[in-house]
C-alpha cells in the first residue's frame, strides 16, 4: 500500500506546490519531505523574463512552510507489509505526544534548540492517517552516523569529533532523564484527556513480543550454542521481565521503541569546529506510554543495546569506534547523574529491597535481549565480520547475571562477575564504578 502525497498537499497548502522525496530508514511508517516549489523568472534572450522554472527558494511573502515532513501509517509494519498488522492508533499517540512537547504543552521547556528538538505539530488528519510536521532539517540518524560502512578520513581532527560526541551524549542523556523523571508524568497526565489516556494503553504489545521477545529462545541455541536447559533458563527470565506487572514508582513517560534511528543529528562534515554546535533531535514517538512506560530499564537499555553491538562490531582503533565510545560513556554517566540512579546505588544502598536494584536487573534483562537481537541484524545488514555467536554470548551474558531474583543477582560471586562488565554500559547507566576507572 503506498500513499499519493503529491495529491494530498493541494489539500492542506492550495496556493502552493510541492515537490516530494521519500525518506529511508523508516520501517513501520511512509515518510517524506516535501519541498515547495516557487516560479521564478528565467532570463529570456534580451535579459528579460521569458520562462518560470520551479525551483526550491525562498519566498518571504508565501506562507507556506519551505519544507516539512510528512508521514502516512498503513495499518501494518510498512516494511513488512500485511502480514505484520499494526495498529493505526500509534499515530494518534505520535500527535498528541507532539503536542505535549509544542508551544502550548507541559514539555515545551524540554524542547529547545540547545539540547533537543522535537518536531512541532503542523497538522494531523485522522481519517487519512497523516502526520504533518515540522522540517528539522537535514540531518542524519545516528545509525547513519555510526555506520560500519562509513570510513572516515584520518584527516579529521579527533579532537573535534570528541568534543562533538560527548556532547551529543551529555544532551541526549539530560533530556531523557528528564523525559523519564516524575515531574513529567505527572505534567503529561494532567494534560492528556481520557481518550488520549486511553489511546496510550494501545502499544503494539503483541507485535513487540513477536518480533523482540519470541525469538531469543531459538536465538539462544542457534546461533548461540546454548544447550536447550540453559537456554530455556535464560529465556524465562526474559520473558518474566517481559509480561510483569510495574515496580512501584517505575512507571514513566516512555519513547517505547528508542533506538539509533530516533535520534537525528548533523553530518559530520558540519562539524567545523569545536565551538559549533551540532543540531540534535528525537523523532518517532508512535508507541510511546505514560502505561507500563520504562525508563532506565527501557528506553535507555533498549537504546544502548545497539551500541553494545557496534562497539563488537567495529574494529578497535578506529575513529568510528571511538566516537561511539566518547557518545555512550557521556550518555550513561549524565543519564546516572540527572535521573539520580547515581545516589541510589551506592555500595550501601545494593540490597534486594532498593527499588534501583530491580531496575538494574530488568535494564540488564533488556540489553541482553536487545543485544541478542542486534547480532542478527547486525548480520543480516553488515556481514560477519564478528562472528554472530559471539554477540549472542554477550547478550546471554546479561540475562545470565541478572539471575532468577534480585536477590540472586545480588549474592557476592555474581555481582563479582557483573561488576567484571566488559565495556560497563550497563554499569555506568546506573552510576555505579566501573573496574579499572
Amino acid at each position: 500500500m503506498t500513499f499519493n502525497f503529491d495529491s494530498y498537499l493541494p489539500s492542506l497548502f492550495p496556493d502552493c506546490h510541492y515537490s516530494t522525496e521519500q525518506l529511508k530508514g523508516g520501517l513501520v511508517n511512509i515518510t517524506v519531505r516535501a519541498s515547495r516549489i516557487d516560479s521564478q523568472p528565467s532570463p529570456g534572450p534580451n535579459g528579460r523574463a521569458a520562462v518560470s522554472l520551479p525551483v526550491a527558494t525562498e519566498r518571504k511573502d508565501c506562507a507556506c512552510p519551505r519544507t516539512l515532513i510528512l508521514k502516512y501509517a498503513p495499518p501494518f509494519i510498512a516494511a513488512i507489509g500485511e502480514k505484520a498488522p499494526c495498529s493505526q492508533t500509534r499515530q494518534i499517540i505520535e500527535a498528541t505526544v507532539l503536542e505535549l512537547f509544542g508551544p502550548q504543552g507541559p514539555l515545551d521547556h524540554l524542547n529547545t534548540a540547545d539540547r533537543v528538538r522535537i518536531a512541532r505539530l503542523i497538522n494531523h488528519d485522522p481519517v487519512k492517517s497523516v502526520l504533518v510536521f515540522e522540517d528539522l532539517g537535514r540531518l542524519i540518524t545516528l545509525w547513519d552516523l555510526f555506520s560500519p560502512a562509513t570510513v572516515y578520513q584520518s584527516s579529521l581532527n579527533p579532537i573535534i569529533i570528541k568534543r562533538h560526541c560527548t556532547n551529543i551524549g551529555h544532551r541526549l542523556g539530560s533530556f531523557y532523564a528528564d523525559v523519564h523523571s516524575p515531574d513529567s508524568l505527572s505534567a503529561v497526565r494532567e494534560r492528556i484527556s481520557e481518550s488520549d489516556n486511553t489511546r496510550f494503553l494501545d502499544r503494539t504489545v503483541n507485535s513487540a513480543f513477536n518480533f523482540a521477545v519470541k525469538p531469543i529462545l531459538e536465538r539462544l541455541q542457534k546461533p548461540g550454542g546454548l544447550d536447550a536447559t540453559t537456554a530455556e533458563k535464560l529465556y524465562a527470565r526474559v520473558h518474566g521481565d517481559f509480561v510483569r506487572e510495574p515496580y512501584p514508582g517505575e512507571t514513566c513517560l516512555s519513547m517505547g521503541d528508542f533506538h539509533p534511528g530516533s535520534v537525528l543529528v548533523n553530518p559530520l562534515r558540519d562539524w567545523t569546529n569545536a565551538d559549533s554546535q551540532v543540531e540534535v533531535g528525537a523523532i518517532d514517538w508512535e508507541f510511546a506510554t505514560v502505561h507500563n512506560g520504562r525508563g532506565a530499564n527501557g528506553d535507555m537499555a533498549q537504546f544502548l543495546a545497539s551500541f553494545h553491538a557496534l562497539l563488537w562490531y567495529l574494529p578497535l582503533g578506529t575513529l568510528t569506534h571511538d566516537m561511539v565510545g566518547w557518545f555512550v560513556k557521556e550518555l550513561c554517566q549524565t543519564y546516572a547523574t540527572q535521573s539520580g540512579l547515581a545516589e541510589k546505588t551506592g555500595k550501601s544502598k545494593r540490597v534486594a529491597t532498593n527499588p534501583a536494584m530491580g531496575l538494574l536487573r530488568s535494564a540488564m534483562i533488556l540489553f541482553g535481549r536487545e543485544t541478542i537481537n542486534q547480532a542478527i541484524d547486525f548480520e543480516r545488514d553488515n556481514g560477519s565480520r564478528v562472528p554472530v555467536v559471539e554477540m549472542v554470548k554477550a547478550g546471554a551474558w546479561y540475562l545470565e547475571r541478572a539471575g532468577n531474583s534480585v536477590e540472586e543477582m545480588l549474592e557476592p560471586e555474581n555481582w563479582a562477575e557483573l561488576m567484571k562488565e566488559e565495556m560497563g554500559i550497563m554499569l555506568r547507566l546506573f552510576g555505579i564504578e566501573v573496574q579499572g576507572e
